[in-house]
C-alpha cells in the first residue's frame, strides 16, 4: 500500500514536472491521482498581460540592454516558481529556446520584453501565427540583422535559421533556397528614431516593425519551388505548408515533454496532425496521451536543467532575501541565463548540462535553499519533498542521513542522482 502511495505521487511529480518547471511540492501534494494533477497543469490561458509593462524608450538616449537589470529575470523566475499557469510557464520557456533571441546582441531591454510578451500570447495558441510574429519581431530583426538587408545585399542569417531551426530541420533545403528566403526577408525595418532629431514615423508605434518598399526586393524568387514576387509572408506561409514543419515542430516538443526520441510512425503521426491547423495545444494534448509519456523509460529520462534546478529550489525553499543578481550570475556561469542564449541554436541540452564544470557551477544556486530554509532540524523526508523528490533510492537514502547538517543534506540532495534528472 504504501509504495502505491509513493508510486502515485511520483506519477504525480513527473506530471507536473514535464508540463510545468520543477516539481512544486505545492502543486503535487494538492492532488491525489495524476489525471487531476495533468488537467490542473493543461487549464490554458493568455499569459501575455502578465509581462511588466514599461514605456517604449523616445530617443537613442533612453534605450539600454538588460546588463545589470534583474527586473524581468526576476519576474521570469517568480513566475516559473508560482506554481500558476503551469503549461503556459513551460511553452514560454520552450519557445524562448526554439526561437533563441540574446540581448547580449539585441541590447534592447524594450524589444526584449515585448517578444517575451508576444511568445506568451501564442505560446499555447497556433504555431503559424508565432511563427509570423516572430519573423516580423524587432528585437529577432536586430538579432538576425533582419532590420538592414536590403534589396542590394540581403542577409542570409534570418533566412537559413528560419528553416534550419525554426522550421524545416537540416536537409530540408538548399543554399539556393536560402538566398531566395534572404531575398524575401528584405526590406523589414524598425521604427527607430532619427538621430538627431528622435523623431519616428508617424502613425506607427516607436519600436514596431514595418516594411520599407524601397528596399524590399520585388524580384521573382523560388523558394522551395514556390515561385513569384515573395514576400516576408509568402515565405512563412510556404515554410508551413512543408511537411517537415509539422513533423520537426513535433519531434522537438515530444522530446521536450516525454524525454525520449519519438520512433518514425509517431513522427509521421504527430507532424501530420499538428501541420493540418498547427494548434499547440493540440499537440500538447496528444503528447501527454502518447503510451510513452508515463512508460518507465520516460520517468527521469531528461537531465535538468539549471534553470529547472533554479526554480525548484525558489519553489521548495521560498522566502523574502533571494538575491537575484546572483542567480543571474550563477546561471550566466553555466551558460544557461534568460533572455542571453548562448547562439542561435538556443541552450545547451541532455549531456551538454553534464559537463563537470557546468555541474559543479550549478551547487552554487544552493545558496538559496541554505538562506532560507529557516528550520535546523528538517527530517530527511521533508527535505526530499521541498525537492519535489518523493521515490529516492535506498542509497540516496542512505547517504543523505549520513548529513551531519540540515546544510549537508540540502546539499546531498542537490546533488543526488533524483534531482539530477527530471
Amino acid at each position: 500500500m504504501w509504495k502505491r502511495q509513493i508510486r502515485r505521487r511520483e506519477d504525480i511529480a513527473h506530471a507536473v514536472r514535464r508540463l510545468g518547471v520543477g516539481a512544486n511540492p505545492t502543486i503535487v501534494e494538492q492532488y491525489e491521482e495524476r489525471d487531476e494533477a495533468i488537467a490542473a497543469c493543461l487549464e490554458y490561458r493568455d499569459t501575455s498581460d502578465l509581462v511588466p509593462i514599461v514605456d517604449p524608450p523616445l530617443t537613442w538616449d533612453d534605450v539600454t540592454g538588460l546588463w545589470g537589470d534583474q527586473t524581468l529575470f526576476q519576474w521570469w523566475v517568480e513566475r516559473l516558481s508560482s506554481g500558476e499557469n503551469l503549461i503556459e510557464e513551460r511553452m514560454m520557456w520552450f519557445w524562448h529556446d526554439h526561437f533563441s533571441t540574446s540581448d547580449a546582441k539585441v541590447e534592447h531591454a524594450y524589444a526584449i520584453r515585448e517578444q517575451t510578451r508576444t511568445i506568451r500570447r501564442y505560446a499555447t495558441g497556433n504555431f503559424a501565427d508565432l511563427l509570423l510574429a516572430i519573423a516580423t519581431d524587432p528585437a529577432m530583426l536586430r538579432y538576425l540583422d533582419g532590420d538592414s538587408s536590403d534589396k542590394d545585399s540581403p542577409n542570409e542569417n534570418f533566412g537559413r535559421e528560419v528553416m534550419e531551426l525554426h522550421t524545416l530541420g537540416v536537409g530540408n533545403y538548399t543554399q539556393d533556397d536560402v538566398v531566395a528566403a534572404a531575398r524575401c526577408f528584405t526590406g523589414m525595418r524598425i521604427n527607430i528614431p532619427e538621430w538627431e532629431t528622435n523623431r519616428f514615423i508617424d502613425g506607427l508605434r516607436p519600436w514596431t516593425y514595418f516594411v520599407d518598399e524601397d528596399q524590399r526586393d520585388t524580384g521573382s524568387k523560388t523558394l522551395l519551388g514556390v515561385t513569384g514576387d515573395l514576400t516576408a509572408s509568402d515565405a512563412i506561409t510556404i515554410l508551413l505548408e512543408r511537411p517537415e514543419t509539422g513533423r520537426t515542430i513535433a519531434s522537438k516538443l515530444y522530446r521536450d515533454i516525454v524525454g525520449l526520441e519519438p520512433d518514425p510512425t509517431t513522427v509521421e503521426t504527430f507532424g501530420a496532425a499538428f501541420s493540418k491547423d498547427y494548434e499547440i495545444k493540440g499537440l500538447i494534448e496528444a503528447i501527454v496521451n502518447h503510451p510513452a509519456m508515463f512508460s518507465p523509460d520516460a520517468i527521469r529520462a531528461k537531465i535538468r536543467t539549471p534553470l529547472e534546478k533554479l526554480a525548484s529550489l525558489h519553489q521548495g525553499w521560498p522566502h523574502d532575501g533571494w538575491d537575484y543578481e546572483w542567480a543571474d550570475w550563477m546561471l550566466q556561469e553555466i551558460g544557461y541565463r534568460p533572455y542571453y542564449p548562448p547562439n542561435p541554436a538556443g541552450y545547451p541540452s541532455g549531456l551538454e548540462l553534464a559537463s563537470p564544470y557546468k555541474l559543479a557551477a550549478s551547487f552554487g544556486l544552493l545558496y538559496f535553499a541554505n538562506e532560507g530554509h529557516g528550520e535546523l532540524d528538517l527530517a530527511d523526508e521533508k527535505i526530499f519533498r521541498r525537492f519535489g523528490i518523493y521515490d529516492p533510492s535506498p542509497t540516496t537514502r542512505r547517504v543523505v542521513a549520513s548529513a551531519s547538517s540540515p546544510y549537508q543534506a540540502i546539499g546531498l540532495v542537490f546533488g543526488s542522482p533524483e534531482f539530477a534528472t527530471t
